[in-house]
């Protein structure tokens, strides 16, 4: 394949020099800049498990003889995400349906100080935001979040969480939802939810606050509906509506 991308005249670190593997994990160099090398080109491929000869260009594949006068996906990445995004994992499918890049095994993204980790995560053209699905672990300066699966943009910050469970580093507090909705900050809206301080512990928690619904800043004040006080995992009081620091 190789051989037949360079007698076509595609130059050879066109076809190899944006890919590289760390640990075992295949690199897509194009989804960040290098200074002084130039913008790096994406090469799809139905499964990229070599290095491919096939690039994107809109929403088909075209072969490697054009490849030279694709448009660089810096330039593509900076303008969707705000900014460049490293991404690595073990397989990359293109979706040319969808216009989705499908990350398998080991799948990360990593965007200035976040880190997001999953077991899938897609990445669709023409969107700011990244699906992750299966044990999804996105760290940022100040929080740590786990969930089964969630709809993320990592430049606004913002995302929709299911099964999830976010702390920050000094273990203050421990929030919990099936479904999150996060807001650009420390901001939540939470459906079947549980707050507590003693989030250094593990299992259930001394003491918790429960609720159908609540909204919380973190470190300001949290409202909830449907609220329950307890202790030990065990309801004692409850409250049609709390608010609390």
């Amino acid at each position: 394949m190789l051989r037949k991308a360079i007698a076509r005249g595609v130059p050879h670190d066109v076809v190899l020099g944006r890919f590289g593997r760390i640990g075992g994990e295949v690199l897509i160099g194009g989804f960040y800049g290098e200074q002084g090398s130039g913008d790096p080109f994406l090469k799809p491929r139905l499964k990229l498990r070599t290095p491919a000869i096939l690039l994107l260009a809109g929403a088909t594949l075209v072969p490697a003889a054009v490849l030279a006068q694709a448009v660089p996906i810096s330039s593509l990445v900076h303008r969707e995400h705000q900014g460049p995004l490293q991404v690595t994992g073990h397989n990359f499918v293109y979706d040319y349906k969808t216009n989705t890049f499908v990350v398998t095994g080991n799948a990360a993204v990593r965007q200035q100080a976040s880190i997001l980790t999953a077991d899938e995560i897609d990445l669709a053209r023409g969107k700011r935001e990244l699906h992750a699905k299966g044990r999804v672990h996105l760290v940022d300066p100040l929080t740590e979040i786990r969930a089964r699966e969630g709809r993320i943009n990592l430049p606004e910050e913002t995302g929709e969480l299911t099964d999830a469970t976010i702390t920050n580093y000094s273990k203050t507090f421990r929030l919990q939802g099936a479904r999150v909705h996060k807001l650009p900050g420390q901001r939540y809206s939470i459906l079947d939810g549980m707050f507590t301080t003693c989030a250094s512990e593990t299992g259930t928690p001394d003491w918790s606050i429960s609720a159908d619904q609540m909204d919380m800043h973190i470190g300001e004040t949290a409202t909830g509906q449907g609220a329950h006080f307890n202790i030990l995992g065990y309801p004692v009081l409850y409250s049609p509506y709390v608010y609390f620091p």
